[in-house]
């Protein structure tokens, strides 16, 4: 009922009437447009795409009229062209002619004038661009050869072997398919404390999907669209407040880690009745290091090497930027810093969070370890450093005047992947921005375990109850907020909000996750708890790694503009999830189970 009285009184208020009109559009140049990539390189010419500035001639009423419109911060930039042109002329710089041929088009129809800003390419069909195969593409073939012959090898072994045999070749046995499928679908059950963790399977599978139909967006305001009109109107609208402002539930993904970190390590010393020293942390940090590493850096080095070779077309330039990027800092994703160095270099857009989750798992490691002794203390202690922690960023934010994701997802950064864009790159990646996340799975951790070891039961007592559908409530109405975010233009308080929108947000997180956990709300736990979830939860570092290529490759290959509509949309996202499972199944079963079952063996 909150959340309903909440949209009824926000959303008509803010609706925002904002967009070009109809006539406005028809008389202006359009925004994009491609000539025909393939008969182009066909027939000899060269294909130029590229960025055009617009400037005032004899039209100076049309020209203020794009500026108008371009001035709010949501809509594209109308001054902005963006142009893919066939080129005959052979004897000519291309560079030169492109220019040319689009300033006469501006001059002639417009009364406008156009200045190259950024060529992006110029392929023909005698040098295409197409960049030769060299050693390292060698070596990622051999890694990938050598690991379908290690599958077959180790599928057949397991077929043939004697069940009734005692000693087995536990090396092969690793990369069997059966037995790595086995264990993908296993379901484990008998621990009461573990099962209801069950939930926790339900929130990273949804996790998941939501991460997936966001970069589907993104995809495809990246590419060229045949009718802007509707990125306009939809981008100025409250539902789109739901993909601007709803990147802030990424911020789960640490808390969730740092939960079962902490959890499992309070779990382990009740059994054992041994406190684990710090010296343990290196032992943990590298077993988490090189489960993760091995499926990484092989996605990094396909990217690098084949990817962009599966496809072409006049947008298919994005991936080969991809393979660029990956070959310019693969190493950064060795070590996972890829979200601290060269940050404008993506090589895959999601690949920064897994590096923040990564660097947050050290600290999480050295205070859980730290706090083990007592934990009816550490509660206090990690609050006390939790407000630090936010009292810091609060001052780097506003010291560095950062803004909050909402303000920055405007149609222009989007196309542009956020690239030089400081808030993106100094406040989203960073991990001092989603350190207070991991304190409140660390908090949560030892609260949830503390009130175990004192036999409360929070399903049985009323508030548990009240207090969760407030925060359903709430979540929803956090999301929305977005919108009066919209309208703030001061610094100051943008500067605020991009310190307390994620703090917010998730500590109202972190509380429904606790009640799940301890069964309060059993609609939702029954639902999250399905098992077709644990499996979407397990192989979620997967579906992470693959699914942009497929988000982005599947519009970059088209040879003519996209045209974007709510049923292209979700058709785009469908298949780009079905897609995506579909590809991280067998890079989990055959490279980030067997690398995980070798290094148990070999540890």
């Amino acid at each position: 009922m909150l959340v309903w009285v909440w949209l009824g009184l926000l959303l008509p208020a803010l609706v925002s009437g904002l967009q070009i009109s109809d006539e406005l559009y028809f008389r202006a140049p359009p925004l994009y447009h491609l000539d025909d990539y393939e008969r182009c390189l066909f027939l000899g010419g060269t294909f130029c795409l590229g960025e055009f500035q617009l400037r005032p001639q004899g039209n100076v009423s049309l020209f203020q009229e794009l500026q108008e419109i371009s001035s709010h911060r949501y809509l594209p930039n109308r001054t902005l062209l963006h142009r893919g042109l066939c080129l005959t002329s052979s004897e000519e710089d291309p560079t030169t002619v492109f220019q040319q041929m689009v300033d006469r088009d501006m001059a002639e129809n417009y009364g406008l004038r156009a200045r190259i800003k950024r060529l992006n390419y110029c392929k023909s069909k005698d040098a295409p661009g197409t960049r030769p195969i060299d050693y390292t593409d060698v070596l990622m073939a051999a890694v990938i050869l050598s690991i379908l012959v290690l599958n077959v090898a180790g599928t057949v072994y397991d077929f043939k072997r004697n069940p009734e045999e005692k000693h087995i070749n536990r090396f092969l046995m690793a990369w069997s398919l059966r037995n790595n499928w086995n264990r993908l679908t296993a379901h484990h059950h008998g621990d009461e404390k573990l099962d209801a963790l069950a939930v926790i399977h339900g929130i990273k599978a949804h996790q998941g999907l939501l991460v997936v139909a966001a970069h589907t967006m993104l995809a495809l305001v990246v590419v060229y669209l045949k009718d802007t009109r509707y990125v306009d109107d939809i981008i100025t609208r409250p539902e789109a407040i739901l993909a601007k402002n709803g990147t802030i539930v990424v911020q789960t993904f640490s808390t969730l880690s740092c939960f079962l970190l902490a959890y499992m390590l309070l779990l382990h010393v009740d059994k054992t009745k041994k406190i684990l020293p710090l010296s343990k942390a290196p032992a943990i940090i590298l077993n988490r290091y090189i489960r993760m590493t091995p499926t990484v850096m092989f996605m990094v080095g396909v990217t690098a090497t084949w990817v962009a070779r599966s496809g072409d077309g006049p947008m298919w330039w994005h991936m080969e930027q991809l393979e660029a990027d990956c070959r310019a800092k693969w190493w950064t994703h060795l070590f996972f810093l890829n979200n601290i160095i060269n940050p404008d270099q993506r090589c895959t857009v999601q690949t920064w969070f897994l590096a923040v989750d990564m660097q947050l798992f050290l600290v999480a490691v050295v205070l859980t370890l730290l706090l083990l002794p007592n934990p009816r203390r550490a509660p206090r202690i990690l609050l006390s450093l939790y407000a630090a922690v936010v009292a810091t960023n609060l001052a780097l934010n506003v010291k560095w005047q950062m803004v909050p994701m909402v303000s920055m997802t405007t149609v222009d950064n989007m196309r542009n992947l956020c690239v030089e864009l400081e808030s993106y790159n100094w406040y989203y990646l960073m991990p001092w921005i989603s350190f207070p996340a991991c304190l409140h799975g660390l908090i949560l951790a030892f609260v949830h375990y503390n009130l175990q070891q004192d036999g409360f039961k929070p399903a049985e007592h009323k508030w548990p109850h009240v207090a969760t559908k407030c925060a359903y409530a709430g979540l929803l109405a956090a999301i929305f907020s977005g919108m009066l975010v919209e309208k703030v233009s001061s610094p100051l308080a943008l500067s605020i909000i991009a310190t307390f929108d994620r703090v917010v947000f998730n500590a109202l997180v972190t509380f429904i996750l606790w009640a799940l956990i301890n069964k309060v709300d059993g609609t939702v736990r029954d639902y999250l708890t399905w098992r077709g979830f644990h499996i979407a939860s397990r192989i979620a570092l997967s579906v992470a790694l693959v699914h942009w290529h497929i988000n982005l490759g599947g519009p970059a290959a088209q040879s003519q503009m996209f045209e974007l509509t709510i049923y292209n949309y979700v058709v785009q996202c469908i298949s780009g999830l079905a897609l995506s499972y579909m590809l991280a199944l067998p890079l989990h079963l055959m490279v980030e189970l067997p690398t995980q079952k070798l290094i148990d063996i070999i540890m």
